[in-house]
């Protein structure tokens, strides 16, 4: 890896863990991400130099996610999304899915006031990965029940 020059290297690890990052998404299995972070956590530290810059936060973040320590997961996620879609636009938007679901776990009203504008704001994004799309409809139409059923 450290022989290919940075540039294209770079484009080769964002290009697969897009990959992954809509794998993930679709699958719904945890025990999938479980495994690939058992795989890649202890090869990560030695090889952070190699990887685009933006996959190791989301790597950060899946791994904090995975282990339910918040505090982690929302520093990282916090450094992640202002910098924006760029070059793994998957991994963000997969991002966006994965914060969605915690918002849900928390089960509070500003958590699920949050959740609502990203739903309502999602429906203008341009070119989602049809993966995500339909993570962000079935979110959507939980989101509307809800404030339906609350009403």
């Amino acid at each position: 890896m450290q022989q290919v020059p940075r540039i294209p290297r770079r484009m080769m690890i964002a290009q697969v863990a897009n990959e992954v990052a809509l794998l993930l998404a679709g699958s719904g299995e945890p025990e999938g991400l479980r495994s690939l972070f058992r795989q890649v956590e202890p090869w990560l530290p030695s090889h952070l130099g190699a990887i685009h810059p933006g996959v190791v936060l989301w790597l950060k973040m899946k791994a904090a996610f995975t282990l339910g320590d918040w505090p982690s997961y929302l520093s990282s996620l916090s450094d992640f999304l202002p910098a924006g879609r760029d070059d793994i636009a998957p991994v963000w938007y997969s991002c966006v899915v994965e914060f969605l679901d915690f918002c849900q776990m928390q089960g509070s009203p500003l958590p699920r006031y949050i959740r609502e504008g990203i739903l309502r704001d999602s429906a203008k994004w341009h070119a989602v990965p049809p993966v995500i799309r339909s993570c962000l409809n079935r979110w959507g139409g939980d989101a509307l029940r809800q404030v339906a059923g609350s009403r």
